[in-house]
Formats: structure tokens, C-alpha cells, sequence
């Protein structure tokens, strides 16, 4: 098995730059193609054929429901069970989100009837069997499908095979490693099945949101405020966008002949997008109709819909209904003093008229301290991200002269991420972001797990003599995903702890046996050694000592049971395992230190004994 890094190539050849740029509420792509000479904003393609619609950008939904309109953007059908804000779903969630998702899905499953009928007539929605990052995938690949679309169109159908492409992806500034990851395997998942004749030349690129937003802000000819900047001074970039705000600043270092300047904060970011104001409003109409809001998770039978939401965000037809009326009003409101606004209601929901309720001839009236309240969050994060950034510069005893506002939660028309990631994988007045890779094994350890129904097969099952639990055998723990992130500054860090039992036999050794496979990073990997078929694959084994280990008689043999914690880092020179003893725990399940080390192994990429 060996893993060959693509050949270095220099910057200056032509080639492709495409930027995805996945958002909350909305996505954007840009691309270009560069041609040996000096690139500039205008050689930056924005993509705007989204299908029935011409716009900068294009609404993250998504559905599997069988209608007559789109499956995703703009323009699905009314009757379709639509997936919205599934970015918000990628980073870990905390233990109580987790735990509400788990009771939501199983009380649903209980709901719904997989009856043949059900199943013919679509009634069972496909959603239910999706993750959050598969909706992600589906849903960039009709993403990809237009930038190819748009590209053929500029550019003709064999330009894509005679040029290297790199994929510059977008993402909050402050995302944690487990969005970051699943995001980097949409994109290049998406990518490689739409441009399936890209070479191996070219490399994948990450990028702040902020910090792309900052590059294009300072080359377009749409913020005159850029041209008034002098040497010495400040600005704020702020991007806000339907999750999350993000900002970082800005010193201008040089004017003439060109315009340069130096990054003098930590970009930073907080979850008080748009979509929180849509969050909002939907507490709002369940606080001012009370028992009646029930009504809105209905089609208007008897029955409730049995949309099943699963782990997604999947809104009742009345509801998507309401939330749509509601965007107008969202995006007409300044602030106080403001008139309010009414939205019609749905037929049957509630009475006609109920002052209390502020509902006249079936229509609720929205008051100016009703938007107030539903903006507060957003407002509020976003002013506290502005003042971080304000006092961070007056720390450095410079002085800010201007803030940018970009993002559709500050109305902003144009792409403005989507172009900046162009930009920085241009490398246009900016230092590239290092080439990102993809972890090319799944990296697994063998163990005999507990058997379960669900994870292993029959034959597997066998009686643990030593402590009388029916494990698996020639099982397999994965650990690490062929197609995983590894960064330049940060790699895969994985532990596992193990409780092997060893039968001596006179024996004073001890194997641990590690398999790294090459499946391809779409595929899912079996958990039965045996059945790892196709694709190359290696073994590693970690041998340690035993001598210092107790011995127990059990019947006719003696066992040595070890605890010990496996440490897997995975960086972009390769794959380094290291095998300790498991560190102790005090009354209040703390952890300590761990001992001396047991064992390890590094496997570099391109070794050929692997």
C-alpha cells in the first residue's frame, strides 16, 4: 500500500480555482481560470444559474420528497418536506441537543407506517436514514453541477481535463474539527463525483469566511470605503451570515503602489446569524397561539403531518408557510420607531379574532417590540463581536476608520466569500492557505467488542471464558475515515482504550494488530477483518511486554488482562500509533497520567512497505 502526495507543481501554471462557499441560509460559488499572467477580481466567475433562478446566491435547502418543483434551492414544491439550516447540525452537538434529537426521532419513528402503501405513494420521507453531512453532500453536488454547468458554458466542455483544479472551501472562524471535517468530505465527495476527470495536481485549500470576505472587500470596486483608507489605519471586516457573525481586523500597511495590509486580529465568531431571528419567531407564534400552534404541525386533517424530522430541521407545510411570509418582515424592519406589520395566518388556526392574541380578520399583528425581541440575539452577538474587535485594536494603540458589514444578515447582494476564496487560492495579495489533505486509510484497531445484532455478524459471536460476555471476533474498531482532514497545523487525533486479554501459555508478549485500508472514502468499511476485501490494505502490530502483568487461572489456561490506551495521530507525513498503559482515575473520574510507554509505530505516506 503506498500513498503518493501529488507532484509539486509551481504556482504560476494555469489552472482552476473554484471556492464553495456553503452557508446557513445561502451558498455562493465562484471560480476562475488563470492563464499564466497576473490574475485580478475581474478574472473571478460568479455562479448565478441556479436553474429557475439568476442570483448571486442560492437557498441551502434541500428535500427528497417527490414534487413537482426543484429538490433544492430555489423553487421546491410547496408539498415537499424541506431540510433547511443542516450547517448548524455539522459541529458536535451538546449532550442535551443530542439526547432531544434521540427522543424527537424515536417518538417519530413510532408515528410513522412503513405500510407498502406508505411506501409506494413517497409518504415515507427519505430524510430519516440521512445525516446531517450526507443532506450536505446531496446537497452540493447540485452546487457542483452548476459550477461545472457554468464553467462548460465560459469556457467549453474539455477545458476542465486540461488544467489542475483546486477547491478553495469556506467556513466560520470559529467551527470546530468535526464541522470542519464533515464539510472538507461534502465538498470533496460533491466535487469528485461531478468533475470526476480532475487530476491529482491539484489540492484543496481552507478558508475562513471572514478572512475571504476581507480580501474580496479590499479589490472590489463596491466598497468606495476601501479607497479612502489611508497608511496606518484600521477596519473591520464583518461577516454576517445566516449562522453564525464572524469578524477579524485589518492595518493598512501600503497604499501606493498597491494596496496591502496585515491581519492584527484572531478572527472570531459567534452563532447570532439570521437564522436566529428566524428561531425566534417560530417561539413567538408558539407563545402568542398558545394551544393553538399545534395546529401549524398539521396539513389540515386530523391527523398531524408525518413529516418525521429525524435529526434534521424539517418544518411542517404550514409552517414553511409562515416562515416564508415572515422573510419580507424580517428584512423590511430598521429598528424602532417601526409601524409593525401583520402576517395572514393559516386558515382553521386559532380564531379569526382574539384581541389577547393580536389576531383581527385571521391576521397576527406584529409589533415593533415583538421584532425587537426577536432580533435582540443577533443584534446583540453582532455588536459584542464589533466591540472584541474595537478593543483588541485600541490594545495595539491603533485606531479603526471604517467597519464592513458583508452577508446576507447585513443585505448584502453580492457574493462577496465565495470571490475572496477565489482570491486566496490565487494567492492574490495574500499568502495562499496551506494545501489541506485527505487522510488516504481507514485506520483501525482489532478488538472483541461486545457482539451486538445490529453491528456484527452471527458468526462472530463467541463466549468469553474469562469474563463470560459474548464478544466478536476478527472484529474491527475504525478509528480514522479514508477521506478525513488533516491540516497543515492540525492532524487527526484519535485515543481508544482497551481492555485485552491475552492467554499466556508462557508467553510474555503481548500483539495489538492495527489495519490500515484503502476503500475509498465513500464506501463503508466492515467491521469483519474477513470481509475486508478489495482495496490494499496492511497490518501493523504493536508487541508489548507483559512480564509485569498479573496472571489469572481460568479452567486450564492463564490470562493477562491489560488496560491500556491507544493514542492515533495522523498528520500529513503519515500515521503514528502509540500504545500506553491507561492512566488511573481518581474518586471523581479524573483522569491522571499515563505510564511509560507500551509500544508504537510511525507509518510515513509513500512508504512502500505499506
Amino acid at each position: 500500500m503506498s500513498y503518493q502526495p501529488p507532484p509539486h507543481r509551481s504556482e504560476q501554471e494555469p489552472r482552476f480555482v473554484i471556492c464553495f462557499d456553503y452557508g446557513t441560509t445561502y451558498s455562493g460559488a465562484a471560480w476562475a481560470l488563470t492563464t499564466g499572467a497576473t490574475p485580478t477580481l475581474a478574472d473571478v466567475n460568479v455562479v448565478s444559474n441556479w436553474g429557475p433562478v439568476i442570483e448571486s446566491k442560492v437557498p441551502s435547502l434541500y428535500t427528497y420528497t417527490a414534487n413537482e418543483g426543484e429538490i433544492w434551492g430555489y423553487d421546491i414544491g410547496d408539498n415537499a418536506y424541506v431540510i433547511r439550516w443542516s450547517k448548524l447540525e455539522l459541529e458536535a452537538p451538546s449532550r442535551l441537543h443530542a439526547l432531544t434529537t434521540l427522543k424527537r426521532t424515536i417518538a417519530e419513528a413510532r408515528q410513522l407506517h412503513f405500510g407498502t402503501t406508505n411506501v409506494l405513494q413517497s409518504q415515507i420521507p427519505r430524510h430519516l436514514i440521512k445525516s446531517a453531512s450526507d443532506v450536505v453532500t446531496d446537497y452540493l453536488v447540485q452546487v457542483a453541477n452548476a459550477v461545472r454547468l457554468d464553467i462548460e458554458n465560459k469556457k467549453g466542455p474539455r477545458t476542465l481535463s486540461e488544467f489542475p483544479i483546486d477547491v478553495v472551501i469556506t467556513h466560520p472562524a470559529e467551527w470546530d474539527h468535526r464541522a470542519q471535517n464533515l464539510t472538507f468530505r461534502a465538498v470533496n465527495q460533491a466535487f469528485q463525483y461531478v468533475f470526476p476527470e480532475a487530476s491529482e495536481e491539484g489540492v484543496t485549500r481552507l478558508a475562513t469566511e471572514p478572512e475571504a470576505c476581507a480580501q474580496f472587500t479590499m479589490r472590489s470596486g463596491q466598497d468606495k470605503g476601501i479607497a479612502r483608507l489611508k497608511k496606518g489605519e484600521c477596519f473591520i471586516i464583518v461577516d454576517a451570515g445566516g449562522g453564525t457573525v464572524d469578524s477579524v481586523s485589518y492595518l493598512v500597511e501600503q497604499v501606493e503602489p498597491t494596496f496591502e495590509v496585515e491581519k492584527i486580529t484572531p478572527v472570531c465568531g459567534r452563532k447570532c446569524g439570521a437564522s436566529r431571528i428566524d428561531d425566534a419567531f417560530l417561539n413567538f407564534l408558539k407563545e402568542r397561539l398558545g394551544n393553538d400552534y399545534h395546529l401549524l404541525d398539521s396539513s389540515g386533517g386530523p391527523e398531524p403531518e408525518q413529516h418525521g424530522q429525524g435529526a434534521h430541521v424539517v418544518l411542517s407545510r404550514r409552517l414553511q408557510t409562515l416562515l416564508k411570509g415572515f422573510q419580507d418582515i424580517k428584512h423590511d424592519f430598521k429598528g424602532p420607531p417601526h409601524r409593525g406589520h401583520v402576517l395572514d395566518l393559516i386558515e382553521g388556526v386559532g380564531d379569526e379574532n382574539d384581541p389577547s392574541r393580536g389576531i383581527q380578520d385571521g391576521q397576527l399583528h406584529i409589533s415593533c417590540e415583538d421584532l425587537v425581541a426577536m432580533f435582540t440575539k443577533s443584534v446583540n452577538g453582532t455588536i459584542e463581536l464589533i466591540t472584541q474587535q474595537l478593543t483588541q485594536v485600541d490594545q495595539k494603540r491603533l485606531r479603526v476608520k471604517t467597519i464592513f458589514l458583508s452577508g446576507g444578515f447585513s443585505k448584502s447582494p453580492w457574493s462577496a466569500v465565495a470571490q475572496g476564496g477565489v482570491l486566496m487560492g490565487l494567492g492574490l495579495g495574500c499568502t495562499p492557505p496551506a494545501p489541506s489533505k485527505q487522510s488516504p486509510y481507514h485506520i483501525g484497531v482489532v478488538l472483541a467488542e461486545r457482539w451486538t445484532m445490529y453491528d456484527h455478524e452471527q458468526g462472530q459471536k463467541y463466549d468469553d471464558c474469562f469474563d463470560h460476555v459474548k464478544r466478536a471476533n476478527d472484529n474491527i474498531k475504525w478509528l480514522v475515515a479514508q477521506g478525513d482532514l488533516i491540516t497543515e497545523d492540525k492532524g487527526i487525533e484519535v485515543t481508544q482504550f482497551i481492555i485485552k486479554k491475552l492467554s499466556r501459555n508462557g508467553n510474555r508478549a503481548g500483539s495489538l494488530t492495527l489495519v490500515l485500508s484503502e476503500l475509498g472514502s465513500v464506501i463503508e468499511p466492515p467491521t469483519r477483518l474477513g470481509n475486508l476485501t478489495g482495496g490494499r490494505r496492511s497490518t501493523v502490530d504493536l508487541d508489548f511486554d507483559l512480564t509485569n502483568v498479573p496472571a489469572t487461572r481460568v479452567a486450564d489456561r492463564t490470562y493477562s488482562q491489560v488496560e491500556m490506551q491507544l493514542d492515533v495521530t495522523v498528520s500529513q507525513q503519515g500515521v503514528n500509533f502509540e500504545l500506553l498503559p491507561r492512566p488511573p482515575r481518581d474518586l471523581m473520574g479524573r483522569t491522571g497520567a499515563a505510564g511509560p510507554r507500551l509500544a508504537g509505530h510511525f507509518v510515513p505516506f509513500g512508504d512502500p512497505g505499506h
